[in-house]
Order: C-alpha cells, then structure tokens, then sequence
C-alpha cells in the first residue's frame, strides 16, 4: 500500500482497515506493541462521502463532551504532553495510539503517513519505533 496519502478518503481507508490489538512492528521488522485505539481525524469528519460521526472514531469511554469539537479536544489524555501544533496536525490527520511493548516504554503515536502496508493482523510501519511520536 502506498503510504504517501494525498486524500483524506485514502487515510480513512487505510485507517479503516486497523482495529484494537492488531500488533505494530517498525521498519525493521521489530514487534513494537499492539494498536490501543485509531483515530480517523478530523478530515474524516467532515468529508460528505464518509457516512460516520466523530463518536464512532474516538474509543474513549471517559468523554463527557458530546460535541464534535469536544470529541475532537478528548482524543487526547489530560496526562499527554503532545505539542499543541503536534497534537493539531494528529487530530485533523487521525492516527492510531500504539501501546508500546517495550520495559518501561511510553505509548506512541502513528500517523498515516508512517504506515507502510497492513496485512492480516499487523500494522507494518515504513519508520523506526524511535521516529514515532511519543505519549508522555
């Protein structure tokens, strides 16, 4: 799968095919975790040729604020130290939380971009774990 994606419909795609516990690995063929949750972005949201809501793409069980730009601001945790330009460009972008399997390792975050190709359960990502943005 091309990992340059131009159109919000091609990363929805992609990002459709991910779910819950699929394994991550980094361009090195390395096992880094297991996918937490996929965001599909703001994009997804408000592009008429896709028929779901915000609510069906934030897997976050404490959000309290109904709206679309309350679901938007609880994507991410109060405890993640992401960037405000960052975290920005993820929300509108979507990605997938990765929940990293490494000894005392933090979560990370992937962005559609750095993914390379996914194939039956895994998610194989065309960067190193250490490119990958870090849940703090």
């Amino acid at each position: 799968m091309n990992s340059n994606f131009t159109d919000s419909n091609d990363t929805t795609v992609l990002l459709g095919r991910i779910h819950q516990g699929m394994t991550v690995f980094d361009n090195k063929d390395d096992e880094i975790g297991k996918v937490e949750f996929v965001y599909f972005g703001a994009q997804a949201d408000t592009n008429e040729n896709t028929h779901t809501t915000s609510a069906t793409h934030v897997p976050n069980p404490a959000m309290t604020d109904a709206t679309i730009p309350g679901m938007i601001a609880d994507v991410f945790s109060p405890q993640d130290e992401v960037p405000e330009a960052l975290a920005d460009r993820l929300r509108m972008s979507g990605f997938i939380r990765v929940d990293s399997n490494r000894l005392l390792a933090s979560d990370r975050y992937v962005m559609p971009d750095q993914i390379g190709r996914v194939h039956d359960e895994h998610v194989h990502l065309n960067v190193s774990y250490d490119e990958l943005i870090k849940r703090v």
